[in-house]
């Protein structure tokens, strides 16, 4: 089942599974909501890319959309 699929599940509707899932890792205190882990990775990943000159694109990688 994918994240997507759980919250639907969960909540009976469409949803972004992104503004409704909460997550904790194990090395956090509370939950955090999955879209501000997303967008920290995402600048995480832009950082490193302007660094280094290599992105998912370069790669030959497709980024997921926002609905995955």
């Amino acid at each position: 089942m994918t994240p997507t699929e759980f919250a639907n599940s969960v909540s009976g509707a469409t949803r972004n599974v992104w503004k409704v899932l909460d997550l904790k890792r194990p090395e956090d205190r509370d939950f955090i909501p999955a879209e501000m882990l997303r967008k920290e990775r995402e600048a995480e990943d832009a950082k490193r890319a302007k660094l280094t000159g290599i992105t998912l694109a370069s790669l030959g990688l497709a980024k997921h959309s926002a609905e995955d």
